[in-house]
């Protein structure tokens, strides 16, 4: 696997290994999953098994999944911390962890994301 692969697969690899300590942590002190962490680990699999049967989809997969998990509305870690950003009558939660890899996602994928968005209109 060349460095530049490794490169793009690097927001879904920190997600995994996340998701590797939560489900650890979960098994050797009998903590119990919230359904955020089930919800999470469920879309993390089918994430990983789509980015093994196609490339492309693993990668807007885990675009989508990390936007899901920026918004608080599935975790990857065995502590919940979100911070709320509040307008007026309306409030915005976000994962203070997933927020920064989806931004690092952001980053690594820059230049695909347009391609990507101008595919699903057409």
């Amino acid at each position: 696997m060349n460095s530049r692969k490794l490169i793009k697969l690097l927001p879904l690899l920190i997600v995994v290994a996340c998701s590797l300590f939560l489900l650890w942590m979960a098994a050797t002190n009998s903590v119990s999953l919230v359904k955020k962490q089930i919800a999470g680990l469920a879309l993390l699999a089918i994430t990983v098994i789509l980015q093994f049967i196609n490339t492309k989809a693993g990668f807007i997969a885990t675009g989508i999944l990390l936007f899901i998990g920026a918004f608080a509305f599935i975790t990857f870690t065995p502590a919940i911390h979100t911070s709320t950003i509040r307008f007026h009558s309306l409030s915005v939660n976000f994962d203070e962890y997933c927020l920064p890899v989806f931004i690092l996602y952001l980053v690594i994928h820059r230049k695909e994301i347009p391609g990507w968005i101008a595919e699903l209109r057409s």
